[in-house]
């Protein structure tokens, strides 16, 4: 058993809102699975942006801010874990359907991060916002859902990732019976499909008729909107994709849970 690991952060020159808040859930769930050994850190004191981000404290170490404490502005959004439970005690004390206070907090992002209360831009990406953060509400099983994004205003680019460490898509989908799922990449590719779910299907529980019931089309919509000048990435499991204008492409990783970039 290895006894001490050094984490050496000199060598980064840039970091995204991706990469950290993906590299930072790693890292965590490493340190957890490794509770015995010791863990030691270099060159992490000259990496300002990723402190005030919160990715040093969002694995662990004692260094810059924690997640979701910048106040954050119009150009991005600190690493941030909501609980669900949280979200859900939210909708009580508001008498709101949680959806419906989904729909506020993505209106809300949507509306920081573009400086917009409406057009094209503003739309797509509170419309991502909120069918993402429904994806983990109603199929993830997991305790909270970790987001953050960066705005480039001088190149018109915003970059929005949300993470969750719950069970990951193929294990949602597989409640549905009358699809045939037999690895991670199966169950990414049908994702990516129209009207597929794990939860809504014939036969299946009966779905109310109300204006949220769209079950399976969110991320099929979502890469849909991203991959028209922007990208759009998922990873679950053992698998992942990227889609742009150019046309997918499917990535190798290990994430216990589900992961999407906009």
């Amino acid at each position: 058993m290895v006894e001490r690991y050094c984490l050496d952060f000199s060598e980064i020159k840039f970091a995204e809102p991706f990469g950290m808040l993906l590299f930072a859930t790693l890292l965590r769930q490493f340190r957890l699975s490794n509770s015995e050994a010791r863990f030691v850190a270099e060159g992490y004191k000259k990496q300002g942006y990723a402190a005030h981000m919160g990715f040093f404290k969002a694995f662990g170490l004692k260094f810059g801010k924690a997640p979701g404490e910048a106040p954050g502005n119009t150009q991005y959004v600190p690493i941030t874990s909501l609980a669900l439970e949280e979200l859900k005690c939210e909708a009580i004390s508001k008498h709101e359907d949680e959806r419906e206070t989904i729909e506020r907090r993505s209106m809300r992002l949507a509306t920081l991060l573009t400086r917009q209360d409406s057009g094209a831009v503003y739309e797509t990406l509170s419309y991502s916002l909120r069918e993402v953060f429904r994806n983990v509400l109603e199929h993830s099983r997991a305790e909270a859902i970790w987001y953050a994004a960066q705005h480039w205003p001088e190149t018109s680019k915003v970059e929005l990732c949300i993470l969750d460490e719950g069970i990951g898509i193929a294990q949602s989908l597989r409640r549905n019976p009358h699809l045939a799922i037999h690895t991670d990449q199966d169950a990414l590719d049908l994702a990516l499909l129209p009207g597929i779910s794990g939860v809504a299907f014939r036969g299946g529980p009966k779905q109310r008729r109300d204006p949220w019931a769209n079950s399976g089309y969110g991320l099929f919509m979502t890469s849909q909107l991203c991959r028209r000048g922007g990208s759009f990435v998922v990873l679950s499991g053992n698998s992942g994709v990227s889609i742009t204008e150019a046309g997918k492409e499917r990535l190798d990783c290990v994430f216990g849970g589900t992961a999407i970039r906009l």
